[in-house]
Protein backbone atom coordinates (compact mmCIF):
# COMPACT_ATOMS: atom_id res chain seq x y z
CA UNK A 1 0.00 0.00 0.00
CA UNK A 2 0.97 3.98 -0.77
CA UNK A 3 0.69 6.71 1.48
CA UNK A 4 1.32 10.21 -0.35
CA UNK A 5 1.95 12.63 2.37
CA UNK A 6 3.56 16.15 1.87
CA UNK A 7 2.25 17.70 4.34
CA UNK A 8 1.84 15.63 7.66
CA UNK A 9 -0.37 16.80 10.78
CA UNK A 10 -1.12 14.90 13.81
CA UNK A 11 -4.66 16.14 13.72
CA UNK A 12 -5.46 15.30 10.55
CA UNK A 13 -3.50 11.80 9.37
CA UNK A 14 -4.98 8.74 9.53
CA UNK A 15 -2.38 6.60 11.62
CA UNK A 16 -3.37 3.19 10.51
CA UNK A 17 -3.11 3.92 6.82
CA UNK A 18 0.14 4.78 7.48
CA UNK A 19 1.59 2.58 9.71
CA UNK A 20 0.85 -0.34 6.65
CA UNK A 21 1.98 1.97 3.73
CA UNK A 22 5.07 3.21 2.67
CA UNK A 23 4.44 6.78 2.89
CA UNK A 24 6.24 8.78 0.09
CA UNK A 25 6.18 12.79 0.68
CA UNK A 26 7.14 14.16 -2.46
CA UNK A 27 5.11 13.63 -5.90
CA UNK A 28 8.33 11.93 -7.55
CA UNK A 29 8.80 9.03 -5.29
CA UNK A 30 5.04 7.95 -5.62
CA UNK A 31 5.39 8.11 -9.31
CA UNK A 32 8.35 5.94 -9.23
CA UNK A 33 6.68 3.51 -6.99
CA UNK A 34 3.37 3.38 -8.94
CA UNK A 35 5.51 2.18 -12.01
CA UNK A 36 6.74 -0.29 -9.88
CA UNK A 37 3.41 -1.23 -8.52
CA UNK A 38 2.19 -4.87 -9.11
CA UNK A 39 -0.81 -6.82 -6.90
CA UNK A 40 0.25 -7.80 -3.92
CA UNK A 41 1.26 -11.76 -3.97
CA UNK A 42 -0.78 -13.72 -0.28
CA UNK A 43 2.42 -13.82 1.17
CA UNK A 44 2.82 -9.40 1.15
CA UNK A 45 -1.33 -9.04 1.65
CA UNK A 46 -0.72 -11.35 5.25
CA UNK A 47 2.50 -8.82 6.08
CA UNK A 48 0.18 -6.00 5.69
CA UNK A 49 -3.04 -7.59 7.30
CA UNK A 50 -0.19 -8.80 10.11
CA UNK A 51 1.14 -5.35 10.66
CA UNK A 52 -2.70 -3.69 10.69
CA UNK A 53 -3.29 -6.49 13.52
CA UNK A 54 -0.30 -5.57 15.52
CA UNK A 55 -1.38 -2.52 15.63
CA UNK A 56 -5.33 -2.34 15.83
CA UNK A 57 -4.46 -5.38 19.12
CA UNK A 58 -3.51 -2.17 20.87
CA UNK A 59 -6.91 -0.39 20.63
CA UNK A 60 -8.91 -3.48 19.94
CA UNK A 61 -9.66 -6.65 21.99
CA UNK A 62 -9.88 -9.66 19.56
CA UNK A 63 -8.82 -9.06 16.55
CA UNK A 64 -9.12 -11.84 13.76
CA UNK A 65 -6.61 -14.38 12.24
CA UNK A 66 -8.74 -14.06 8.79
CA UNK A 67 -8.95 -10.71 6.79
CA UNK A 68 -12.19 -8.92 6.32
CA UNK A 69 -12.85 -9.41 2.77
CA UNK A 70 -12.52 -13.63 3.48
CA UNK A 71 -14.53 -12.98 5.99
CA UNK A 72 -17.03 -11.01 3.50
CA UNK A 73 -17.04 -12.92 0.87
CA UNK A 74 -17.24 -16.43 2.81
CA UNK A 75 -20.71 -14.41 4.01
CA UNK A 76 -21.58 -14.01 0.10
CA UNK A 77 -20.64 -18.22 -0.42
CA UNK A 78 -22.98 -18.76 1.68
CA UNK A 79 -26.10 -16.86 0.45
CA UNK A 80 -29.03 -18.55 -0.81
CA UNK A 81 -29.37 -17.23 -4.62
CA UNK A 82 -32.48 -18.66 -4.78
CA UNK A 83 -35.61 -16.94 -5.71
CA UNK A 84 -37.99 -16.64 -2.97
CA UNK A 85 -41.43 -16.79 -3.36
CA UNK A 86 -43.00 -13.57 -2.50
CA UNK A 87 -46.27 -13.52 -0.03
CA UNK A 88 -49.16 -11.37 -1.21
CA UNK A 89 -48.14 -8.81 2.21
CA UNK A 90 -44.85 -8.43 0.54
CA UNK A 91 -46.41 -7.52 -3.07
CA UNK A 92 -49.23 -4.71 -1.40
CA UNK A 93 -45.87 -3.59 0.08
CA UNK A 94 -44.22 -3.08 -2.89
CA UNK A 95 -47.06 -1.27 -4.99
CA UNK A 96 -47.54 0.93 -2.37
CA UNK A 97 -43.56 1.68 -2.10
CA UNK A 98 -43.42 2.05 -5.95
CA UNK A 99 -46.93 4.30 -6.36
CA UNK A 100 -45.15 6.75 -3.16
CA UNK A 101 -41.83 7.02 -5.48
CA UNK A 102 -44.33 7.92 -8.39
CA UNK A 103 -46.83 10.16 -6.22
CA UNK A 104 -43.12 11.81 -5.22
CA UNK A 105 -41.72 12.38 -8.32
CA UNK A 106 -44.83 13.37 -10.08
CA UNK A 107 -44.84 16.29 -7.13
CA UNK A 108 -41.44 16.97 -7.55
CA UNK A 109 -41.63 17.95 -11.42
CA UNK A 110 -44.85 19.89 -10.81
CA UNK A 111 -43.34 22.20 -8.22
CA UNK A 112 -40.46 22.52 -10.37
CA UNK A 113 -42.45 23.56 -13.14
CA UNK A 114 -44.62 25.94 -11.50
CA UNK A 115 -42.19 27.91 -9.97
CA UNK A 116 -39.23 27.64 -7.48
CA UNK A 117 -40.97 26.29 -3.83
CA UNK A 118 -38.82 23.24 -4.05
CA UNK A 119 -35.77 24.24 -5.68
CA UNK A 120 -35.58 27.38 -3.22
CA UNK A 121 -36.35 24.98 -0.02
CA UNK A 122 -33.72 22.89 -1.49
CA UNK A 123 -31.18 25.83 -2.11
CA UNK A 124 -32.10 26.67 1.85
CA UNK A 125 -31.04 23.81 3.09
CA UNK A 126 -27.80 23.69 0.90
CA UNK A 127 -26.40 27.04 2.47
CA UNK A 128 -27.56 25.83 6.10
CA UNK A 129 -25.44 23.07 5.44
CA UNK A 130 -22.79 24.48 3.24
CA UNK A 131 -22.82 28.14 4.51
CA UNK A 132 -20.43 30.47 2.70
CA UNK A 133 -16.37 30.66 3.10
CA UNK A 134 -14.60 34.12 3.63
CA UNK A 135 -11.15 34.64 3.08
CA UNK A 136 -10.29 35.16 6.52
CA UNK A 137 -11.33 31.17 7.19
CA UNK A 138 -9.29 30.18 4.07
CA UNK A 139 -6.28 32.06 5.33
CA UNK A 140 -6.54 30.84 8.86
CA UNK A 141 -6.85 26.98 7.44
CA UNK A 142 -3.60 27.50 5.29
CA UNK A 143 -2.07 28.89 8.32
CA UNK A 144 -3.24 25.72 10.04
CA UNK A 145 -1.33 23.64 8.14
CA UNK A 146 1.69 25.58 8.17
CA UNK A 147 1.25 27.74 4.96
CA UNK A 148 1.92 31.03 5.01
CA UNK A 149 2.92 33.88 2.62
CA UNK A 150 -0.13 33.19 0.40
CA UNK A 151 -2.71 35.72 -1.11
CA UNK A 152 -5.97 34.71 -0.88
CA UNK A 153 -8.39 36.55 -3.52
CA UNK A 154 -12.41 36.08 -4.44
CA UNK A 155 -12.51 34.69 -7.62
CA UNK A 156 -16.40 34.11 -7.94
CA UNK A 157 -18.63 33.14 -5.06
CA UNK A 158 -16.92 30.34 -3.36
CA UNK A 159 -14.21 30.41 -5.84
CA UNK A 160 -10.49 31.36 -4.64
CA UNK A 161 -7.27 32.41 -6.42
CA UNK A 162 -4.41 31.44 -4.32
CA UNK A 163 -1.00 32.86 -5.23
CA UNK A 164 2.66 32.84 -3.50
Amino acid sequence: MLAYCPITSKDYDVKMANIVSTIHENADDLYAALAKLKAPDPAQRRANAQKARAYLSQSVAGCLDQESTDIVLDAIDALNWQAQARSPAQIIDDGRWYLRLLRDRLQRQFVKKKGGLHRKTKADYQKQKFPDTDTLEITQTLEQFGVEGITVTPYTKNWWRLEA
